[in-house]
């Protein structure tokens, strides 16, 4: 049997690179208040990702948002990204991605739907919140149809059952 060696190196950013030069050019972004967007580019593996990472560790009081441009060629003809104007396709990404990174509540006055985690027993009150409102109005609507459907039933345990929703009795007797 064959023994194979072989060296493996992870691309994912580590939180620990040394800055230098990138700390004090991150620090005069940040103490200028009228720099509002920063780019850090570079090629893919070049370590852009590390730094922004380490830095983040430092500052802990501030607040950052993560925006890839990356960019895959498909082998698709259709592809949007491969096709039309290059410079709505780029905003178009970054307004996608910043919107589902800010909280809904903070954008009232937007149109933006995005997901939100929806809780089981939410879901389930509200079905049975429209099942009762559709159970309700096609009983009022078809009030008529409904206490002749329960007179002609023969004598049972099911009749003696429904004839109270005919009856005057009836909470919601009409």
């Amino acid at each position: 049997m064959v023994e194979k060696n072989y060296n493996f190196q992870k691309l994912t950013p580590i939180k620990n690179a040394v800055l230098k030069i990138y700390n004090d050019a991150l620090d005069f972004v940040f103490s200028n208040d009228d720099i509002k967007n920063v780019a850090i580019s570079g090629s893919y593996g070049a370590g852009k990702s590390s730094v922004v990472e380490t830095y983040k560790k430092t500052k802990s009081n501030l607040r950052f948002m993560n925006i890839s441009l990356a960019h895959f060629e498909s082998t698709s003809q259709s592809d949007t990204f491969t096709t039309g104007n290059s410079d709505s396709n780029l905003e178009g990404k970054i307004i996608n991605q910043l919107i589902h990174q800010i909280d809904p509540k903070k954008i009232p006055q937007t149109h933006f739907k995005v997901k939100q985690k929806i809780s089981r027993n939410n879901v389930i009150i509200k079905s049975l919140v429209i099942m009762i409102f559709l159970i309700l109005t096609v009983y009022i609507l078809g009030f008529n149809n409904w206490s002749e459907f329960v007179s002609s039933l023969s004598e049972s345990r099911l009749k003696s059952l429904l004839i109270y929703t005919i009856n005057s009795t009836f909470p919601f007797y009409s």
